[in-house]
Formats: C-alpha cells, structure tokens, sequence
C-alpha cells in the first residue's frame, strides 16, 4: 500500500499488509514512520511485507533531476523494515519499462550480497521474538532485539546522513559484529557503538 492514511482501514482485514515507502531522492526516515503505523494498525495480528524503493520517481515524468537509490540507501530501507518486524521483502520494481532494477547496475552488482544476508537472517528473525530497543522519535536510530533460545541478534539502522552514537540497554556478556557491522562493546549493561552515515549493524550477543 502506498497509502498511509489508509493502514487502519486495511490493516484488520487484511491477510498480509504490504507497504510501499519510496522515499528517494529524500529521507530514508519514511520507512521507519510507515512501518510504525503498519504495526500499529495490525496489532501484532497480520505480517507485514515490505517493498523497498528500486526505481527512480523521475523517470515517469521524464524528468532528469531524481534518481534511484544508492546501494547504502538500499541496505538501509531494508534493513529498517527488519528492525519493524517485516516478515517479507519484496523489492519493486525489476523492469517497469522506464525504470527499475535492470536499469541501475550498481544495485544489480549490489543486491546479491544484501539478499545472501537475508537468506541467512531471515529464518532466525522469524524465530526470534522482537523488542525494539530505539524507535527513531527522538534519535537518529532504529535498533531492536531478537532473542533466540541460545543468543540474540541485535539489528540497528542509523536514519541520518551523519555519524550516530549508538547505546542501547540490552543484556549480554559477549558481543560478534555480523556482516561487516562496526565492532561494538558490552558496558554496564548497554550495547555501544557508532554508526556511519546511512549505516546498519548487527550484533549477535550471548
């Protein structure tokens, strides 16, 4: 749904409730204020699907100033919609004649790496009961918990163009940076680290 206004209304009935920010050439904060509303208005109750921008708005209008987004705004909106708790990503679109994935090869040369790494989460944020640890209101992260039988996986995605200090209240003794995460520390019962510009990170602790 590309509709925000309409989340409440769709959201009971529905089976699965996809949404569709695309919020490039602007703030890839859209994708956190979207999946919010997405959650509030199933209540736990419906999955939800997200479907990251690939294309380039401008195109439809035949107009040379947009773009799609870079491969660093991808990783972001996605991982964004895994700290929400998406249980689906889709991305559109492959070919929607004037734009789209075939068209921007440095997403193509890109997306493989992101979709291995989802293949790999994904099995373990489905089994993995959530809790967010920073919603983004008032700072510039998203970050959440998935706690496993044996260990817990820590997701954040930092919204801003800038460096983000990063300490979130979770438990653990050991901390191992996945995928190339910056590395972090366990101090006083906090997780701790700092985000580049548009950075991810994942953390398994134990």
């Amino acid at each position: 749904m590309c509709a925000p206004g309409s989340f409440d209304r769709f959201g009971g009935t529905t089976d699965i409730l996809a949404v569709d920010p695309y919020p490039i050439p602007g703030s890839v904060r859209m994708v956190t204020d979207w999946m919010r509303r997405a959650q509030n208005a199933v209540q736990g109750c419906k999955p939800i699907w997200m479907i990251p921008q690939l294309h380039n708005w401008s195109a439809y209008r035949k107009q040379e100033n947009g773009r799609a987004p870079t491969p660093a705004e991808l990783r972001n909106m996605t991982y964004q919609s895994l700290v929400w708790g998406a249980k689906g990503v889709v991305y559109y679109p492959w070919d929607d004649k004037v734009t789209g994935l075939i068209y921007e090869p440095e997403l193509m040369n890109s997306i493989g790496a992101l979709n291995a790494e989802l293949a790999e989460l994904g099995p373990q944020l489905l089994a993995a009961e959530r809790t967010m640890l920073a919603d983004g209101k008032d700072q510039p992260i998203v970050a959440a918990r998935f706690q496993l039988p044996d260990r817990a996986l820590v997701l954040a995605a930092n919204l801003e163009t800038k460096d983000a200090a990063l300490s979130l209240p979770t438990p653990g003794t050991t901390v191992r940076s996945l995928y190339n995460s910056a590395p972090a520390t366990l101090t006083d019962g906090s997780l701790k680290t700092s985000l580049p510009p548009l950075g991810i990170g994942v953390w398994e602790l134990r």
